[in-house]
């Protein structure tokens, strides 16, 4: 019954928060295609050799380390700040905004505090793993319309100064995916456990801030260098290493669901 009960809530968020998302799931898939195709198509013109990886790492590949001097200038890369903006700002208020709303009576009827407040963490999870999927797929049907599917690694080199060789198939999809997607969603559960402490708007001001402080210093305890691409340390001399930015991200998802769990549980809600 336990289980049951846990397995419905976690429906009902992945229905209410889709319903809830609808605007934001269409503004993302806007913006999926606004990068896909601005992309592909400067690729297909100044570097047709390349394909769908080069694509993809163009858009989300961040920027190097800054380095500060007395005549270079800041930037914010666009594509990768504005998609990790979007993510947190779409999954950053159905949670807070359900609890003060028909999710009262969710909370009641679960029987547990606890069961309620993972499956917002789960919804949460899901929502990140669906966002990346969305970009993938948008992006792959961009290429099959309009660009070059594969990427050979002497072109990676020669045009975007990325060596391949050094990469087995296992460690590209670690680098290139699963490590900054487990990053995205350590962010976010942290994001909803500072909501349940000061709200949804502090929540994602902090993941914003976080983020800019993350391109402008490269430094393992801020984990947005691990949603960069090109500040692996395979890639660029001082870089991020890709275990112990898997380790990091369990640890600190870990810890954020366990104070936010203890807090929730004794915060006054009704």
């Amino acid at each position: 019954m336990n289980r049951r009960i846990f397995a419905n809530l976690i429906l009902y968020d992945i229905r209410k928060g889709f319903r809830e998302n609808k605007i934001k799931w269409l503004v993302g898939v806007f913006i999926f295609v606004f990068f896909s195709f601005i992309t592909v198509s400067d690729f297909s013109v100044n570097s047709p050799e390349l394909g769908f990886l080069a694509y993809f790492t163009n858009i989300l590949q961040g920027m190097p380390p800054y380095i500060k001097t007395d005549d270079s200038v800041f930037t914010i890369p666009v594509s990768w700040f504005l998609f990790y903006a979007f993510l947190f700002f779409m999954v950053g208020f159905y949670p807070l905004s359900d609890l003060y709303g028909a999710g009262k009576k969710t909370l009641i009827l679960s029987g547990s505090r606890f069961k309620w407040l993972w499956s917002k963490y789960i919804w949460t999870l899901i929502n990140v793993i669906m966002y990346y999927a969305a970009m993938i797929l948008v992006l792959a049907a961009v290429t099959c319309a309009i660009g070059k599917w594969s990427t050979k690694p002497d072109d990676m080199l020669m045009e975007m100064g990325i060596d391949m060789q050094r990469f087995s198939t296992g460690n590209e999809v670690i680098v290139w995916l699963i490590l900054p997607m487990l990053c995205a969603c350590t962010i976010a559960v942290v994001q909803l456990t500072i909501s349940i402490f000061a709200g949804a708007i502090a929540g994602y001001i902090v993941s914003i801030v976080y983020l800019v402080v993350s391109v402008y210093w490269v430094s393992p305890f801020l984990m947005g260098n691990y949603l960069m691409i090109i500040r692996n340390n395979r890639l660029c001399a001082g870089g991020m290493d890709a275990a112990a930015g898997i380790i990091s991200c369990i640890i600190v998802m870990v810890v954020s669901i366990v104070l936010g769990s203890v807090y929730f549980n004794r915060k006054n809600i009704l």
